[in-house]
């Protein structure tokens, strides 16, 4: 990570320091507040560090994600305060990528707008997707109206369901049988991870029952069984684009500090109140 770290360009508000590289995807490797890392990049598997961006759904790639959209290098053109970067056109999905990030008005926050320009001669349907990666030994919740989380690969274990909120708690060095990734259909456009008593909170467009593309859901939740990371998963509505044309997904970054000796009831209360705000 190394090199790529001293190739980034680091977008400040307040007490927050969001670091990015184009030479790697347009990624997102560092997202700071106080000193404190919240995302994860300390590692040397570059699969596994940052916060990265995919076109939904996944059966149409499959696996691997398109190198072009997800860790080949990006152009960019950089603003006093922040960059927009620009995507080669994916030979797969004839679709390109333009990400334009920028310091918030409120808060220690950041504004990532994502754009899938297609490239296609008709249309076609996709969604977007953000996939955000963060270290293990931290609590992860997100609101939602399903009754259970659906598996995508294997169910997710340690979840439960209080109130209209989902929350999976991880420890550092937990070793699972199999890597476990599941959906969640509907969302009211925010999930939080509470971790070293920060609550790193991801806010984006509610999806209802039937908007995400085939398979996929609001939110995703992916743990990894034999490294310490998990990922943070947000994706928008399934549409029609026209060639030619532009799909923007907005997601902003946020940060709020939770009391060491809060309750999970008070934890929301504050999540809830500080999403208010924007």
């Amino acid at each position: 990570m190394q090199d790529l770290i001293s190739e980034n360009i680091i977008i400040q508000k307040n007490n927050s320091a969001l670091s990015v590289s184009p030479r790697y995807g347009g990624r997102i490797v560092s997202f700071i507040y106080k000193d404190v890392e919240l995302i994860r990049n300390n590692s040397k598997n570059l699969l596994s560090v940052g916060s990265t961006f995919w076109t939904s759904p996944q059966s149409v790639w499959n696996w691997p994600p398109p190198a072009t959209i997800d860790s080949s290098p990006y152009t960019f053109k950089r603003g006093d305060n922040s960059i927009r970067l620009t995507s080669g056109i994916d030979k797969l999905t004839n679709f390109q990528v333009i990400k334009e990030i920028a310091p918030h008005d409120y808060g220690d926050s950041f504004v990532i707008k994502y754009k899938i320009i297609s490239c296609n001669a008709l249309p076609v349907f996709t969604a977007p997707w953000e996939i955000t990666r963060v270290n293990k030994g931290g609590e992860f919740f997100f609101p939602s109206e399903d009754d259970k989380l659906i598996p995508k690969t294997f169910e997710l274990s340690n979840t439960e369901k209080k109130g209209d909120i989902f929350r999976y708690k991880s420890s550092v060095g937990e070793l699972l049988h199999k890597p476990q990734l599941t959906t969640s259909q509907t969302s009211d456009g925010w999930t939080a991870y509470l971790r070293n008593d920060l609550i790193f909170i991801k806010i984006f467009e509610r999806i209802n029952k039937g908007e995400a593309a085939p398979g996929e859901g609001a939110v995703l939740f992916y743990a990894s069984h034999d490294d310490d990371f998990l990922e943070l998963e947000n994706q928008g509505k399934f549409k029609k684009i026209l060639p030619g044309e532009e799909y923007e997904y907005e997601v902003i970054w946020t940060v709020v500090e939770a009391g060491t000796t809060a309750s999970f009831e008070e934890i929301i209360s504050v999540v809830k109140n500080h999403i208010s705000k924007f």
